[in-house]
């Protein structure tokens, strides 16, 4: 039987001091931005070794809400897709969705 905290590890199998690990960063392939009437529009497209991420970041004018709207294609074994993001204004409420 394998442990299931020794590296590589397999779905949910996630060895607890993966913090540790200092994480790859995607490589940014394309940016652009764009207005679109009242909206401004970001889409980028970032990658790495079996995997490819396209994203819209999007921001209505009036509206208090950043949406980004992402596709990956992940070919990669033994990895975790993993977002951060560091806020320079904080908010008393967040809306997120897991998949």
């Amino acid at each position: 039987h394998r442990d299931p905290y020794r590296w590589p590890f397999d779905a949910w199998d996630i060895d607890p001091r993966y913090t540790e690990r200092r994480p790859r960063q995607l490589r940014l392939a394309h940016a652009a931005t764009r207005l679109d009437g009242p909206t401004v529009v970001r889409e980028q497209r970032l990658t790495g070794p079996g995997v490819e991420v396209e994203q819209r970041i999007v921001l209505e004018a009036g509206s208090e809400l950043v949406r980004f709207e992402t596709r990956v294609d992940w070919r990669a074994s033994h990895r975790m897709l993993r977002a951060e993001f560091r806020p320079s204004r904080w908010a008393d409420e967040v809306a997120c969705e897991i998949q």
